[in-house]
């Protein structure tokens, strides 16, 4: 089915309003009563026709999935931590439906997609965890940058491409992280020889461990400053689990701490022992 799901917190409130404004902002002009075109809204379902084009909008309020798929596949299909968490933690859902027409050809499908996405990118905000493309498999954890893909010409390459590099689960004590690990802390000085005679071109950044209770993530660090016991710069993952980082958040840790260090000289790469 040609349909976009979007993947909440908490349930929508869709009042004739509330889609009417949607509508006029996402396709440039309100409905023709005159050219057949309708907005029929009954509590949890909603159809709308415009132009030749006939969708069902579904407001549940339970989970997509079923709890039995939670518990016992979820975690099996969805290695990378944030597109489980968007699985594992929402609770409504709100899908826009293809109807009508019936098997499009490539080119109106694209321009069907273009529609739907410009028209759901109204209700993204906060309250949604993901956004998900069932006919092709795509999920997409939500993020401030979600909206402008999904009103792009191209939505559904726009949100391919923007895949970030996958979190995924590791034991505290995996042998090969360790190692890494204890390879970094050896050669740290050739980050550090490397970080003082930088040039603008050129990227460094420390992976580090972060807590927040019993969460630890490790993520990188787009390194600005070095002292002699301490890394400063930016966050440079978006955290999964821990709720009082953001991605670009200016930090700083001890050096002590570092789990793997990483720079670029032209077109080689130096460090990454963890990848």
């Amino acid at each position: 089915m040609i349909s976009v799901v979007l993947l909440l917190r908490e349930l929508f409130q869709l009042t004739d309003d509330r889609l009417h404004a949607a509508i006029v902002k996402a396709w440039g002009r309100d409905l023709r009563p005159e050219a057949n075109e309708y907005l029929v809204n009954k509590p949890r379902v909603c159809f709308i026709r415009f132009n030749d084009v006939v969708l069902l909008i579904n407001n549940i309020a339970r989970s997509y999935v079923s709890e039995e798929y939670r518990q016992q596949q979820a975690s099996r299909e969805f290695k990378d931590l944030r597109h489980l968490k968007v699985v594992m933690e929402h609770t409504p859902f709100l899908t826009v439906d293809l109807m009508q027409p019936q098997n499009p050809d490539t080119k109106v499908k694209e321009n069907i997609y273009r529609q739907i996405c410009s028209f759901v990118a109204e209700f993204v905000d906060e309250n949604c965890l993901g956004v998900s493309f069932p006919e092709i498999g795509l999920l997409r954890p939500y993020d401030n940058k979600v909206e402008d893909m999904l009103r792009s010409n191209h939505p559904l390459e726009a949100i391919a491409q923007s895949a970030d590099v996958p979190v995924i689960a590791a034991p505290e004590n995996d042998a090969d992280l360790n190692a890494a690990a204890s390879e970094a802390h050896e050669r740290w000085n050739d980050f550090v020889q490397a970080f003082d005679n930088k040039r603008p071109d050129q990227m460094f950044s420390v992976k580090v461990p972060f807590r927040d209770g019993e969460n630890v993530e490790w993520m990188w660090i787009n390194t600005t400053r070095l002292t002699e016991d301490t890394v400063e710069g930016l966050l440079g993952n978006a955290p999964v689990n821990l709720g009082s980082l953001r991605e670009g958040d200016a930090v700083h840790v001890p050096t002590k701490i570092i789990a793997d260090w990483i720079y670029t000289d032209g077109d080689k790469v130096f460090g990454g022992f963890s990848l």
